[in-house]
């Protein structure tokens, strides 16, 4: 072996990948939060339309009765 170096086995090239799967696998998790958070501030939003519904029937009928025409 003259000068020439082995490349070592788990070189350089092994932390790229394992790097790239930890980024990976936190991508995945950062994403599935960003879903829960979503969807939880949707089903909010229907709820409060849900609600906003409601008390607009609910004035609805109290103009009629107060102020019949």
């Amino acid at each position: 072996m003259s000068g020439q170096k082995r490349a070592a086995v788990g070189g350089p090239g092994e932390k790229t990948v394992e790097r790239r799967k930890k980024r990976m696998i936190k991508n995945r998790e950062s994403a599935a939060r960003s879903r829960a958070r979503k969807q939880a501030y949707t089903n909010e939003l229907e709820n409060k339309i849900s609600r906003l519904e409601e008390e607009n029937e609910q004035l609805r009928s109290y103009k009629v009765i107060l102020l019949p025409n």
